[in-house]
């Protein structure tokens, strides 16, 4: 049967050829590793919407070459200060969250 995930793996940030990553319409997913940083050197879009994120990983902020970051539908409350090291972003979707502040 189906079982939802709360928590991605630590071995995504072994997959570090990939240009696209998209995990979305998990509403058990509450966490991602740290691992995600590893990313840093192709990843270019993460889509990570309708999940039920309660935080971003500060790591997310190794992600250089970053030009597209999805996070709407989640219940994430804040975003990590770091996030202007993401020199690439060009579009960043965090509708539908309970964001009060940008850092």
């Amino acid at each position: 049967g189906y079982e939802e995930m709360s928590k991605l793996p630590g071995e995504v940030g072994e997959m570090n050829k990939i240009y696209r990553f998209s995990v979305d319409n998990n509403y058990g997913l509450r966490w991602l590793p740290d691992t995600l940083g590893m990313l840093a050197e192709r990843l270019e879009e993460l889509v990570l919407s309708y999940n039920a994120l309660q935080e971003l990983p500060k790591e997310i902020c190794q992600l250089r070459y970053l030009q597209k970051l999805d996070c709407s539908n989640n219940q994430l409350a804040f975003l990590p200060q770091d996030l202007d090291n993401l020199v690439a972003l060009e579009e960043l979707n965090i509708d539908n969250n309970y964001i009060s502040a940008f850092p």
